[in-house]
């Protein structure tokens, strides 16, 4: 993960996010090497990916804008022109971000990177406080291809004895996703992760994306206003206590001098 230096400053003036349509390529890998796009599982993962983020984002306290998207290049020429150049800004800051380089925790936090002023445009037409970004690029073996690939791990097994078996995936997938500020174009906070042929990767990636500030103070304000009544609740009854054990210690006193007297 990559973090704004200043992340918490910042996030102070974002509370609404727009999820920009995630980009998202599978690729069928083929024996051949013709390559070809797997359409039918871009849709369904790109679906999923939306669903998966927004529900993120709602769960860290951000208000989530909906936004047509398709609608608006459609219409816009200049506003299609901007979110290709969004997506283009993020490639250059990736450089600056360093991603995909294990960084020490506190190395990570310090990195500063922009897309650029492109988002403006897309953040006042959403709405939006910020944009999330969402890059999703994974493969599929064919058939055949998974075939030779087991042919191969046979045929390196006997040559070493069984010492080397190498296991060749069938699917893998990784993806990128990135917190953008719709004002300064900062990267606010990133993440990248791998895995299988699964939209799960993105559900993994988001879980180290910081929550929204403002949500998270409202949140803990009832349990402070709680913990505040429960100490007022507990200082009364100590004081009907404390006032309960003097006057019983005054009629104990009261009995004992009576009797002293008699």
């Amino acid at each position: 993960s990559r973090f704004h230096p200043t992340l918490e400053q910042e996030l102070k003036q974002i509370d609404s996010v727009v999820v920009a349509p995630p980009n998202v390529e599978v690729t069928l890998v083929t024996l051949t090497g013709e390559n070809e796009r797997i359409t039918s599982k871009e849709t369904e993962i790109k679906r999923q990916l939306l669903s998966i983020a927004k529900g993120e984002l709602k769960e860290g306290g951000y208000e989530v804008i909906e936004h047509d998207f398709d609608k608006t290049i459609e219409e816009d020429e200049e506003f299609a022109y901007l979110v290709n150049e969004i997506n283009n800004g993020f490639e250059q800051a990736k450089k600056d971000l360093q991603h995909g380089k294990a960084l020490p925790p506190a190395e990570a936090r310090k990195i500063k990177a922009s897309v650029g002023e492109a988002v403006n445009v897309v953040s006042e037409a959403s709405g939006a406080d910020a944009i999330l970004l969402v890059r999703y690029q994974g493969f599929q073996k064919s058939e055949g291809q998974i075939a030779k690939d087991v042919g191969t791990s046979v045929l390196v097994g006997v040559l070493t004895l069984g010492a080397v078996v190498p296991v060749q995936p069938t699917n893998g997938a990784f993806a990128e996703i990135a917190l953008i500020d719709g004002t300064t174009g900062d990267v606010l906070w990133t993440d990248i992760r791998g895995g299988t042929l699964s939209s799960q990767i993105v559900d993994v990636a988001m879980d180290t994306m910081p929550d929204d500030i403002d949500a998270a103070i409202v949140a803990s304000t009832p349990e402070l206003e709680k913990s505040d009544a429960t100490l007022a609740t507990t200082t009364v009854a100590e004081s009907q206590m404390a006032t309960e054990n003097q006057a019983a210690s005054e009629s104990v006193t009261t009995l004992s001098n009576a009797a002293t007297a008699e």
